[in-house]
């Protein structure tokens, strides 16, 4: 598929153009490249509603992916922005039934990563149904995987046990978990809070990694990376030169292993589609090549995130107006060769 770049996208419809390019993707990973890192959580938030108005039966599963931690940042931040860079890390090797959009920025693909390799056998999957010896995991748990056994398990890298269950609050998640065994077989695993300790919602597996991480740079993305393609989307290309130049400088440098266009060049036999999004139709060094769509759109309001729809009256015009933009970048993306489109919404 030829690279993309549509123009004339005011920012505030920038997320509605993203989601609907990843719903359509075939290829199943995304990444969302911006500028700044602060936006990263509403982004997720917000290309995640506009998927479920798209498809609700396979809603997009968005993931942030951090920058590194810098060495002067205290250590529990620290170890949380390493967490959240693991997961999604061991989220990228994981079989998905949905699609996959990480949002990150330039300077996040080339901070420090784990060994591939290493990640992937220090990780352990337990699943409801699966037989485990429990006092062999309870070992494994804190003497292999450093989990650190505590009367109650309340912040990342803790665990906890009585009787038949383990509460463990892996390095990798959000929330603790509670894994109930009959005999050696586990029966459930659940999520709990750890400020009540009361259990909340079920799940069917868990993925528990190392508690120890370390904060060097070992190995790069690409080796987490799967032969399957992936859509590049660049949020304002000009600005991402503008904000990250060393790692997508204007003049394209594809023998710097620590610029975007390495990146790229280094994929380039997977095929993987890049596409721009903007207002303003200018050059960039990574998409030399690309097809220009132009899109008009009419009104800030008509883009307002669908997190901000308060007047129930008119959220059924919203809407409408929203499914149209939808289906205009979906007719338009499809197409090849591609034309000037020009949609008035």
């Amino acid at each position: 598929m030829p690279h993309h770049k549509f123009n004339g996208v005011i920012q505030e419809a920038t997320l509605t153009v993203a989601a609907s390019i990843v719903v359509e993707d075939e290829n199943g990973v995304s990444f969302f490249l911006t500028s700044n890192p602060a936006n990263l959580d509403r982004y997720a938030q917000e290309i995640s509603t506009y998927s479920k108005i798209l498809a609700p039966q396979n809603p997009i599963n968005c993931l942030v992916f951090p920058e590194s931690p810098p060495k002067a940042l205290n250590e529990l931040s620290k170890k949380k922005r390493l967490s959240q860079r693991l997961s999604v890390l061991l989220t990228l090797n994981t079989i998905r039934q949905t699609p996959l959009c990480i949002l990150s920025t330039p300077e996040a693909l080339f901070g420090d990563f784990p060994k591939h390799k290493s990640a992937l056998e220090e990780t352990l999957h337990l699943s409801v149904g699966s037989t485990y010896d429990f006092n062999v995991l309870v070992n494994r748990l804190s003497s292999e995987l450093n989990y650190d056994v505590e009367a109650t398990c309340e912040t990342v890298g803790e665990m906890a046990v009585r009787g038949g269950i383990i509460d463990l609050f892996p390095l990798n998640a959000s929330v603790p978990y509670r894994i109930d065994f009959f005999g050696d077989e586990i029966e459930s695993i659940r999520i709990f809070d750890p400020n009540s300790q009361r259990s909340k919602n079920n799940t069917d597996s868990i993925q528990i990694p190392s508690n120890s991480i370390q904060d060097q740079a070992q190995d790069s993305i690409l080796s987490f990376l799967s032969d399957q393609s992936i859509t590049w989307i660049f949020d304002n290309p000009s600005l991402l030169e503008k904000e990250h130049p060393f790692r997508i400088p204007k003049i394209q440098e594809t023998t710097n292993a620590n610029t975007v266009h390495f990146l790229l060049e280094a994929r380039e036999n997977n095929k993987d589609n890049r596409v721009a999004i903007s207002e303003f139709d200018t050059s960039t060094s990574l998409l030399a090549k690309a097809k220009s769509i132009n899109l008009y759109s009419q009104s800030l309001n008509s883009f307002q995130s669908p997190l901000t729809f308060s007047d129930k009256e008119n959220q059924g015009d919203q809407m409408e107006i929203l499914n149209n933009f939808f289906h205009s970048i979906e007719t338009h993306y499809k197409q090849k060769p591609l034309p000037s489109v020009y949609c008035f919404i």
